[in-house]
């Protein structure tokens, strides 16, 4: 009986041509009655390569095809769609940009009662010298109030209104209507079915979004995309939805779009008329906003299975997240909390953060829409969402790079730019989302890789908000960074600084300083106390006991009375004391001893906070001197990481906003809730540094700088 042995076995886990090839050669190498042949020279070359070949297309094909059977690595759109269909999930198509206007019709002729702004009437905006067409997508009827004939809140889409009609034939019995334009938006799309062509009377058909309450006779229709891409109306069996019957006659009007093209348009004109009238005067609501294109594969794989998850109801954060991101075209990046998550907790609520694609928040008439027209028709009725705007905490950068010029033919400004473009990269990539962790680490890694010439290199972290106060009024700010404030810092340090604003015609700023608590019958202000300290005034570097000393102005009065005085009193401020002024009646002039009475005095102490610190307003001298104008501007808690600003008032600001930096106890810096993270490329400062140890300049490392991590701001990466 013959046996195979394994030299004669063929290997077939290889799918490489080159290792095909090989082992077929050596299969038949193997077999006795080929042993002469020379498998390299001769025409067996040749055959083997056509049977390699061979081989490799029939293994690259069956791999291909089992990628394309599953949703998650399946290549191929139309495939793609398919296993989305097979979830029930519907690919967005191309969306139009919107903007709300209120027009004005000027002295319309005859006065009439009430004006009507019909269904698709034209508008346009250019851009960038291209002219965009806008409609109208619902009519809107007025009455003048007093004499002026104004439609408010009048939303407009881009693009182009198109009618197609198809006649029912019912020789399929699968019959589906293609919807012939690419560029088609379907939330524009409007069915309407009559009975025959000579017909006046059609009923307007609805998009199924939910089976559940469909019936037989429900008028109602399909949607799905089409294996040419382009998306496909189909109706019921009389099951689920009415069945149409031969001779019925379809009309689509929808809107053919340019997507995101013309997106921020902000400048519109009436093209046409309204009733006739061409005199309006059009005013901006809310600029264009929306366009997008067509989803896209990775979008449909990723949405998909979670839109089944949801099965076409909103509950869970991620059911909220999922209906967004499918059915508002605009929304790049959404966060979804329960109102009993929120601070202070607001039950009975959800809470939708949505940062746009276009523009930084949402405008009103935006957020009411996503509720009214997404959220509403699929949440629990108990719950109501409410829609608020993201809020931004900058990161502000201060990079070191130590580098070996031998390493490299970049010169420093190069190298600069170089860094800094890895680090607007980090940005893009890894920020600019509500999940969007800044990573400090992970930073030094890229800025480390930027460039071989780069030994390690040092950032030192500040996070930033932006306050624009409303000049003329005294108000109060708080500003949350929802992140920490580092704390261990010398009394005389500041961790937060800011940009310059404008109070009593002089430039202002603000610091903080540590507050100082008296630890000794500090409620009573009772005194007298004694001091031990150096006199910031007139007696500037003298040190020794001051005494007797009060906390306030009215106790050193009254013993000022008490000892035969006339209840005045004058005024101490001491170098070791910032922040605190003491009181001393007249008729004592201990400014200064060298000894100290325990029966008479209390030796005064005090105590600094380093939870909480004093805010303060303060400008330059003209010779660089800080003075203080404002003493108690506001607070600054360090461990949640607030700074309130009380009665603020200035009369003008520098720039667009107030930037407020802070010094944050950790250098990653997490985003919660609406929060988004970005770094502030305007404040990012990139310092390459030779390394004089690398290049031999810095003998045993004597001479060799280093950075300091000043607040906790910055690490090393060596």
């Amino acid at each position: 009986m013959a046996t195979t042995t394994s030299k004669n076995r063929l290997n077939v886990t290889e799918l490489d041509f080159d290792q095909v090839r090989a082992n077929l050669k050596t299969y038949m190498q193997n077999q006795t009655a080929l042993a002469d042949y020379d498998f390299d020279g001769s025409a067996l070359s040749t055959l083997l390569d056509v049977l390699s070949y061979n081989t490799f297309y029939n293994a690259f094909n069956a791999n291909v095809q089992a990628n394309e059977l599953y949703l998650d690595t399946a290549q191929v759109r139309n495939n793609v769609v398919s296993h989305a269909k097979s979830l029930g999930y519907v690919p967005r198509s191309r969306t139009a940009a919107s903007a709300v206007l209120d027009v004005t019709v000027n002295g319309p002729s005859g006065s009439p009662s009430s004006l009507t702004m019909t269904r698709g009437t034209n508008f346009s905006s250019t851009i960038d010298g291209k002219k965009y067409n806008f409609v109208n997508l619902v009519a809107q009827t007025i009455q003048p109030d007093a004499g002026v004939y104004k439609f408010s809140n009048v939303t407009v889409s881009q693009g182009k209104l198109k009618t197609f009609t198809y006649t029912v034939d019912d020789s399929d019995a699968r019959q589906k209507y293609e919807i012939p334009d690419a560029n088609v938006d379907t939330a524009s799309l409007v069915v309407k079915v009559k009975p025959n062509a000579a017909s006046s009377a059609d009923a307007v058909y609805s998009l199924v979004t939910n089976i559940v309450n469909v019936s037989g006779t429900s008028e109602v229709y399909f949607l799905q995309e089409g294996l040419d891409g382009k998306y496909e109306v189909y109706f019921g069996d009389n099951s689920f939805g009415k069945k149409l019957a031969a001779g019925n006659v379809i009309t689509f009007e929808y809107l053919i779009t340019d997507a995101a093209a013309s997106n921020n348009a902000t400048a519109f004109s009436l093209d046409g008329n309204i009733e006739g009238n061409t005199n309006v005067s059009i005013s901006l609501v809310s600029k264009a906003s929306g366009g997008a294109t067509k989803e896209d594969i990775e979008s449909i794989r990723f949405n998909a299975p979670l839109s089944y998850l949801s099965q076409n109801r909103v509950v869970t954060a991620d059911d909220y997240q999922t209906v967004i991101k499918n059915q508002y075209a605009n929304a790049e990046t959404v966060s979804v909390w329960g109102g009993e998550e929120n601070d202070p907790p607001e039950y009975g609520k959800v809470f939708v953060a949505i940062k746009p694609k276009t523009g930084t928040v949402l405008s009103a008439a935006e957020k009411q829409s996503v509720i009214d027209t997404i959220l509403k028709p699929k949440n629990i009725v108990s719950i109501t969402p409410e829609i608020i705007d993201p809020v931004y905490l900058y990161v502000s950068l201060t990079v070191f790079v130590k580098y070996d010029p031998n390493l490299t033919s970049l010169t420093s400004g190069e190298l600069t730019s170089k860094v800094r473009q890895v680090i607007s990269t980090y940005n893009d990539t890894n920020l600019k989302k509500f999940d969007g962790v800044f990573r400090h680490s992970q930073l030094l890694g890229e800025i480390d890789n930027a460039d071989a010439s780069i030994l390690n290199s040092t950032v030192n972290v500040g996070i930033q908000k932006r306050l624009v106060p409303e000049l003329g009024t005294a108000k109060k700010y708080t500003l949350d960074y929802n992140n920490g404030f580092f704390t261990n810092i010398g009394a005389a340090q500041s961790i937060i600084s800011s940009t310059t604003f404008t109070l009593n015609g002089q430039l202002h700023q603000f610091q903080d300083t540590p507050i100082t608590t008296f630890a000794v019958d500090a409620g009573a202000s009772t005194g007298p106390y004694a001091l031990y300290g150096t006199e910031n005034a007139n007696y500037a570097g003298s040190k020794g006991y001051f005494y007797p000393l009060y906390t306030t102005a009215a106790a050193a009065n009254a013993a000022d009375i008490v000892n035969g005085g006339l209840g005045n009193s004058h005024t101490h401020t001491f170098l070791e004391f910032t922040g605190i002024t003491f009181y001393m009646p007249s008729t004592f002039a201990n400014h200064g001893t060298t000894s100290y009475d325990s029966s008479l005095y209390t030796l005064f102490e005090t105590s600094t906070s380093t939870t909480t610190r004093q805010l303060q307003i303060f400008r330059l001298s003209s010779t660089n001197q800080k003075i203080i104008t404002v003493e108690n501007a506001g607070s600054v808690d360090t461990v949640n990481g607030i700074i309130t600003i009380t009665s603020f008032n200035p009369e003008a600001i520098t720039g667009s906003y107030i930037t407020i930096t802070a010094t944050p106890n950790s250098n990653d810096i997490a985003p919660q809730r609406q929060q988004l993270i970005e770094i502030d490329m305007n404040n990012v400062t990139v310092t390459p540094q030779v390394d004089t140890v690398a290049t031999g300049g810095a003998i045993a490392g004597v001479g060799y700088t280093t950075t300091p991590n000043y607040g906790g701001g910055g690490s090393s990466s060596y």
